[in-house]
């Protein structure tokens, strides 16, 4: 291209030369000025020495493009000096048009004080003594890189926020939204999903000052909206700057906030379960300014925190009782092998309850009958004791293992668990109750309080000829 754009210039621009030691003078004729049009700045350029050593560069040529990225007419220009135009980077285009040897070609890139972006070929031209430099503009690629790298940044320390234990990933995705939505300057963040017709556990960040809508989040019909992200995204992002056509297409969004709140733009991506939509992150009202691939952005987040929410998931499920929704015998099994193993001790209450009248209700009633009498059963344990300290581990056995409270906390929910069943229509539930002052000794424990409940099954029995 240099090659092309020197030689056809030079045929032009270049009849004699007749230049003293600081290159005052110079002969040109421009009458046939063709290339003003072309779209990349050129200039022929030519050395003004002092002493031998060059101090200035003279303007042999320049097209219109280059006089306008200078701010000036060509003609003021040409003949010129650079000097009398470029102050703070004279050095610099000495260096690069002249310092090169006579066949040496040069490129690289320069910052303009204007804010542009250009990248510079130089090479010798065809006109003697002179240099020829080509300029294009590269805002665009630099645009992009700095996109990609402000946005891998960004991906990054997110994944290293969420990068945590299921234990964990409440606080996680919280301080993962905090900083997303502080990065992009959005007014809310929100991770939204559930199984049924409306939002479940979802997480959200609201600007510091601006009112909170996770209340009316939960109301949003997230089975609705998951159907259109499944038919309107096929796995791709949306980023929306039309509230008409926010409103036309998720009115669900809308609808969560009061008349006098607009909605300016929404970013959101959608995430997956065995290739369908299980929920979506959702930013509203962000910086479109901001140097970032939006798109890639919640993308790569979606899937990220996506993985994570099903990862909680199918952990919940291994160890959670799909009748009671109570911790299960997996995770029951997994504390008292953790307190027999580490060193540090503690008191842990402990009671190990049995549900009675279970099997004449499937008998007699229908096992949806015995269902019923196991859920109620677990919901009133769990309002005396903490569903977290809860586990169903037989088909009629509970166990509370309270590694929280004090003992005297803990017998206290035991009263309140024994006033619970005075109730009418309560269940009927024996109950062994033990503290635990050394957490190595936990298994022993449960046996004793076991043991407890079996004495006062038996003499449940005894007065109650019914059950068996």
């Amino acid at each position: 291209m240099i090659d092309v754009l020197t030689s056809y210039n030079a045929n032009q621009v270049y009849q004699d030369q007749a230049r003293d030691d600081l290159g005052v003078t110079v002969n040109f004729s421009l009458s046939a000025d063709q290339y003003r049009d072309m779209p990349l700045p050129f200039i022929i350029a030519a050395p003004v020495y002092q002493e031998k050593r060059v101090v200035d560069i003279q303007y042999i040529y320049v097209n219109q493009a280059y006089a306008e990225i200078m701010g000036q007419g060509w003609e003021k220009l040409l003949g010129n000096r650079m000097s009398n135009f470029v102050k703070h980077k004279l050095a610099f285009w000495i260096k690069v048009i002249c310092g090169a040897s006579d066949g040496e070609i040069r490129q690289g890139t320069f910052h303009s004080r204007t804010g542009h972006w250009y990248e510079y070929i130089t090479a010798k031209s065809s006109v003697p003594e002179t240099r020829s430099l080509v300029m294009i503009n590269i805002d665009e690629q630099k645009r992009s890189q700095h996109e990609i790298k402000h946005t891998t940044n960004e991906i990054v320390q997110l994944s290293e926020i969420l990068n945590v234990e299921n234990d964990k990933l409440e606080t996680a995705i919280s301080k993962g939204l905090a900083k997303l939505g502080t990065d992009l300057a959005a007014d809310r963040v929100v991770v939204m999903e559930g199984e049924g017709q409306y939002a479940k556990n979802t997480y959200s960040w609201t600007l510091p000052g601006l009112a909170s809508a996770q209340k009316e989040q939960q109301k949003i019909d997230v089975a609705t909206l998951k159907v259109k992200l499944q038919e309107q995204l096929n796995h791709d992002s949306l980023f929306l700057t039309d509230q008409a056509e926010i409103a036309k297409r998720f009115p669900e969004i809308v609808a969560a906030y009061d008349s006098d709140y607009q909605l300016e733009n929404v970013l959101l991506a959608p995430f997956y379960e065995s290739g369908r939509v299980s929920g979506a992150v959702v930013v509203e009202d962000l910086d479109a300014s901001l140097n970032m691939d939006f798109n890639n952005l919640i993308e790569l987040t979606a899937d990220f925190v996506g993985a994570k929410v099903m990862g909680r998931k199918l952990e919940q499920q291994r160890d959670t009782d799909v009748l009671t929704k109570l911790n299960d015998r997996h995770p029951y099994l997994a504390k008292l092998n953790y307190y027999k193993k580490v060193k540090a001790s503690r008191s842990i209450g402990v009671a190990f309850m049995d549900l009675n009248g279970l099997k004449e209700a499937n008998d007699e009633l229908g096992h949806d009958a015995g269902d019923e009498l196991l859920i109620s059963a677990g919901q009133i344990i769990s309002q005396a004791f903490g569903r977290d300290y809860v586990y169903r581990v037989g088909g009629d056995e509970f166990v509370v293992l309270d590694d929280q409270s004090s003992r005297t906390e803990f017998e206290s929910h035991c009263a309140a668990f024994e006033k619970a069943l005075t109730q009418p229509a309560s269940s009927s539930i024996l109950i062994g109750a033990e503290w635990c002052p050394d957490s190595h000794c936990l298994r022993e424990a449960v046996e004793r309080a076991d043991r407890k409940m079996r004495r006062q099954k038996n003499d449940f029995y005894k007065s109650h000829k019914l059950y068996r």
